[in-house]
C-alpha cells in the first residue's frame, strides 16, 4: 500500500462517518476496494485505491454482529 504525497483533505472520523465513501486525498467518489476483508479476531481491513489521484489506503473495519438469513 503506497501514497503519494498529497495532503490528506478528510480525517479517518469524517472518513468514517461519510461511509467510506471518497478519497481523503482529492475526495473524489473514484475509488475502487479489494472486496476481501482480511480478518484478525473481530478487527478487519482491506485496501482501498482512488483512480483519480492514485492514492491508496487501509479501510479498518469492526465486526458487530451477524444477520440470519431465514428460508
Amino acid at each position: 500500500m503506497k501514497s503519494k504525497k498529497h495532503r490528506i483533505k478528510l480525517s479517518p472520523k469524517q472518513y468514517a462517518k461519510e461511509g467510506g465513501a471518497r478519497s481523503p486525498y482529492c475526495l473524489t467518489e473514484d475509488i475502487s476496494a479489494n472486496e476481501q476483508v482480511q480478518m484478525e479476531g473481530t478487527v478487519g481491513w482491506r485496501e482501498i485505491n482512488c483512480e483519480t489521484c492514485s492514492n491508496s489506503w487501509e479501510e479498518h473495519v469492526v465486526l458487530s454482529g451477524y444477520a440470519s438469513y431465514e428460508e
